[in-house]
């Protein structure tokens, strides 16, 4: 496969140099690589050094965030999304010359010889149990979003793809690999070659390239924007099922969080008005940040206390043609799990087995998605409208003579009184509500609704044109 980092190289940056060269990872780098086709899925690695001796390094693969910096989680599937019981790399060695990477098939062990340091034209054997070839077949410069960088290239041979190309950059680790369980093993229904691509990383303080969006990408919605949940749970009447059409009206930025004053006008299965609201919802930065700035399939705590809820990142999608990262978390709780050490491996002991799991999904586009909690209590988005794009639907899904839920142009909005409509909507019938559902008495003339005997709160405006259809829009009222 041609070497793809020109391609690469608006997202490739140059970073300091390393203490040591000819890296695969890094030490203490947190590199992101793009697989498959878009939307890419992102995997991240970090290395670390767990031990010198002698003339070796080994660099271990932290697996979790949280309550003890010296545990490392062993995890099966290293470089892949399925786990082989038999299967485990969670280290590399560097000697002198090469890396060590050990591996278990059917309880052989076996070993797999990488020398970053070869030489161009300079063959060896990849692993002194099996008979595959390795060879350095360049060496070479490339220009890297504008750095020049030493590159080389191996072609190693595989278990079912034949001859496969390395890339290793001076500065940057691996450039395009293929994940080492489908180097190694007879991996079934395979046709593509896997290759992953290094797409930024992050070293120190600094960030390059593709970096993992933080807790600002996702809770940025405005005045304005509207969003349709599908709400799931149970109740006295058995499982129920409720639509919610969210307006923000008024969104506040602090440090430590982001709040939403929003309009909700909630609807039942059939699809009646049940009553408008007035919510404040308080999204906390620090219960948020630690889960959606941590790498894929790593397992993280919530807090450094002993006992915490754990969680596992369980998916990483770039969709480049939408501009959007979405991450997927699922989560076991609550406040009865804890980090141990045993032996050479990271352990979660949970005191009892009365815990639950639930899900969360981000995206960068439409902020909280999706809430799976417990007892089949299920929120989910169907739709947004931010800064003036749908994105899904804003339709209940169903028959409601065809009321639009969107805005129809009302101003200002919030206002102190006086409602303008616009003077191209040709009005057939209007009605309002306030935040408890209830219909309320509005003077309408000349295209200008009046509040001002109202009092203060949140309203909704259902308008019927002369072609009978129908428009909601939430209002804010304030003096």
């Amino acid at each position: 496969m041609i070497f793809r980092a020109v391609m690469l190289g608006s997202i490739l940056f140059c970073s300091t140099a390393f203490a040591q060269n000819w890296q695969l990872f890094p030490k203490d780098q947190l590199s992101h690589y793009l697989t498959g086709n878009n939307p890419y899925e992102v995997r991240s690695f970090l290395a670390d050094s767990a031990r010198i001796s002698g003339n070796g390094e080994l660099h271990y693969f932290r697996r979790h965030l949280g309550f003890s910096d010296t545990c490392y989680w062993q995890n099966k599937e290293w470089l892949y999304p399925f786990s082989y019981d038999n299967f485990s790399i969670d280290s590399l060695l560097y000697l002198t010359d090469s890396v060590i990477f050990y591996f278990t098939d059917g309880g052989t062990v076996f070993d797999f010889i990488f020398r970053q340091n070869a030489k161009s034209g300079e063959e060896w054997d990849l692993s002194s149990h099996l008979s595959r070839k390795g060879m350095c077949t360049g060496i070479s410069t490339a220009d890297v979003n504008g750095v020049t960088d030493s590159v080389k290239t191996y072609t190693l041979e595989s278990a079912i793809y034949g001859d496969v190309e390395f890339v290793l950059s001076r500065k940057y680790g691996l450039l395009q690999f293929i994940p080492f369980t489908d180097f190694f093993l007879q991996i079934p229904d395979k046709t593509d070659i896997p290759y992953y691509q290094l797409a930024g990383f992050r070293s120190g303080s600094e960030n390059r390239g593709f970096h993992l969006p933080v807790f600002s990408d996702f809770f940025h919605l405005s005045p304005g924007d509207l969003q349709l949940w599908e709400h799931h749970f149970w109740d006295d009447t058995g499982y129920t099922t409720n639509y919610y059409l969210d307006s923000i009206m008024v969104t506040s930025i602090y440090p430590d969080s982001v709040v939403y004053q929003i309009s909700r006008s909630t609807y039942d299965v059939n699809g009646t008005l049940i009553g408008i609201t007035q919510n404040r919802i308080n999204n906390l930065r620090a219960e948020y940040e630690i889960m959606l700035n941590t790498p894929r399939g790593w397992i993280i705590t919530k807090d450094a206390l002993p006992y915490s809820d754990i969680f596992r990142i369980d998916a990483i999608y770039l969709d480049c043609n939408a501009s959007d990262t979405v991450i997927y978390i699922s989560c076991s709780s609550l406040g009865s799990c804890i980090f141990t050490w045993y032996g050479e491996q990271c352990s979660i002991v949970c005191l009892d087995k009365d815990y639950y799991s639930y899900e969360y999904r981000f995206s960068t586009r439409e902020g909280l998605t999706c809430f799976d909690g417990i007892y089949g209590n299920i929120r989910q988005l169907l739709g947004s409208r931010i800064d003036g794009i749908t994105y899904g639907t804003l339709e209940i899904p169903v028959s409601l003579n065809d009321i639009k839920y969107c805005y129809i142009g009302l101003y200002p909005n919030p206002t102190s009184g006086i409602l303008h409509i616009p003077e191209d909507v040709r009005i057939r019938k209007i009605e309002v509500f306030n935040y408890l559902g209830t219909r309320v008495s509005i003077q309408y003339s000349n295209n200008n609704l009046d509040f001002t005997s109202q009092p203060s709160g949140f309203y909704e405006v259902v308008i019927q044109n002369m072609s009978d259809e129908v428009y909601s829009q939430p209002v804010l009222i304030i003096r």
